[in-house]
């Protein structure tokens, strides 16, 4: 049941800032319109680059559009405003709308207002999505209602209509939305972290802050809550410690928390609050792509049950995980090795772990680089040391950095590809078992974005099994929630060689 007053919409006037260029306010414009608000539009970039945007609220009346800048904008005229995650604090509009008193929301507030079930919010520098798959399809087999939203994709608050006071929503939390939720003073029943280690610098600052911005999902809960997270030892000192929340610990057995799961060897194990250890999986009956991944499955599995999971029911679905699209996604082939989608390892931490992980299963060529997240390469570039796979570089401002780093290292790489067609080409060329995309680099400049990358590597790899690949089928693959890959080309790829999935 939710614990916050859901917000009052109809007859609203609302002041949305920040529509942007890939519809990341477009679900929020399209709830707050089905809630009987009055919406205006505004962005400082124009009409030529939201038109996709745009184009996607054709259908609703009620919506003005200020583009292209914020003339004429007043928030003191409006009800309240609501702010795309992306847009800074220190906006103007939003320092005039608070100076004049209205309330500032945010998908991320009204989500956590309106829901009427349990939110259980997952954060952390990486694994976030893959520990939402895996633990929403664990709740899903306690007969729960369960609604898996965020920023895999589509609009959280598509969640709200379809919710119950029984139903769980399983929400990714990016810091930025974090930093909202905290603004409004608002929290979770359940909050969980995955990992912690540096990211988002550019919009931070420093390390220290950017941990911080992680921390207030769990300092703002209350008593009787669950913070589910790693023992104290693998984080920034003092990290949560304020929490009025009861602990589940993940990755090991500490003796001060509550619920405990952790990984034992080749063994999954678990201890309830009354101190009962039970041993619920094997790693190998996990089916999971990389080992490194087991930590998201244990993090899930600890939630699970905070969320009050039977611990019969999660054992047997602990032997169906589903596949995470663009996390370790294997992509069907007929050329007899391993081709793995892992475009969203965006920085070198969760780059080098993908490297590490699939180069200790044998031969391994990765293709890997892009664009600067301000961030130190080093990890990525020790695995690419320390594991001497075949190495494809994907151009650009990091890439330079890179290649240096690996030359002064005596590391020879097999060439920089100006595209995804000539990276996968290369690869290909290989003698490699596995080829294994794990940029550790934002993708900006030669994609749109991780999703558009991702996609670009999985048709690349299937056409050279003869499926054709149209603007249609590209734009599914991108879908951060797509279906499954083989039923995905099965329906929209006809081939004219191989079966892609033989």
């Amino acid at each position: 049941m939710s614990r916050y007053e859901a917000v009052e919409l109809s007859g609203r006037s609302v002041l949305l800032v920040g529509l942007g260029r890939h519809g990341g306010g477009v679900g929020v414009a399209r709830y707050l319109v089905s809630r009987g608000a009055s919406v205006t539009v505004t962005d400082a970039l124009g009409l030529d680059v939201l038109a996709a945007s745009v184009g996607r609220l054709d259908d609703l009346s009620g919506i003005t559009y200020v583009l292209g800048g914020h003339d004429g904008i007043d928030p003191e005229a409006f009800d309240m405003v609501v702010r795309n995650p992306a847009v800074r604090d220190d906006h103007p509009l939003l320092v005039a709308a608070r100076r004049h008193g209205r309330p500032v929301h945010s998908e991320a507030t009204l989500l956590v207002r309106d829901f009427p079930g349990t939110i259980i919010g997952v954060t952390g520098s990486k694994g976030k999505t893959s520990t939402c798959y895996f633990l929403a399809h664990l709740l899903a087999g306690t007969g729960a209602e369960v609604h898996l939203v965020g920023n895999m994709g589509g609009s959280a608050l598509e969640a709200v209509a379809g919710g119950s006071a029984e139903s769980i929503a399983v929400w990714e939390a990016s810091s930025f939305q974090v930093d909202a939720l905290a603004e409004a003073g608002l929290s979770v029943p359940i909050a969980v972290l995955t990992c912690l280690h540096p990211d988002h610098l550019d919009r931070y600052g420093d390390v220290a802050a950017y941990y911080a911005s992680k921390e207030q999902l769990f300092t703002l809960q209350r008593e009787g809550d669950w913070r589910v997270m790693p023992p104290a030892a693998s984080l920034p000192g003092g990290f949560a410690a304020s929490s009025a929340a009861r602990w589940a610990c993940v990755g090991a057995d500490d003796a001060t928390a509550e619920l405990a799961a952790w990984r034992r060897g080749d063994v999954l194990e678990v201890r309830d609050s009354a101190g009962a250890v039970s041993m619920v999986a094997t790693t190998a009956s996990l089916g999971i792509e990389a080992s490194h991944r087991v930590d998201n499955v244990v993090t899930a599995l600890g939630a699970a049950l905070a969320a009050g999971g039977d611990l019969e029911v999660l054992r047997e679905r602990l032997v169906s995980l589903p596949s995470v699209p663009h996390r370790m996604e294997l992509v069907p082939t007929a050329d007899g090795r391993r081709w793995i989608n892992d475009t969203a390892a965006t920085n070198p931490t969760a780059a080098g772990a993908g490297v590490r992980a699939i180069a200790s299963r044998g031969s391994t060529t990765v293709i890997c680089g892009g664009a600067s997240k301000g961030l130190d390469p080093s990890p990525l570039v020790d695995a690419l040391v320390s594991s001497r796979p075949a190495i494809v570089l994907l151009a650009g401002a990091e890439t330079d950095r890179i290649a240096a780093e690996l030359a002064a290292r005596d590391v020879a790489v097999v060439a920089v590809a100006g595209s995804m067609n000539e990276a996968v080409a290369l690869a290909g060329g290989t003698d490699a078992a596995t080829v294994l995309l794990s940029p550790g680099c934002s993708s900006f400049g030669m994609f749109t974005d991780e999703f558009d990358r991702g996609a670009r590597f999985i048709a690349a790899v299937i056409r050279r099994d003869g499926v054709e690949v149209d603007d249609a089928l590209l734009a599914r693959f991108a879908d951060p929630r797509h279906r499954p890959l083989p039923e995905l080309i099965a329906r929209g790829g006809g081939a004219t060689g191989r079966s892609a999935a033989g």
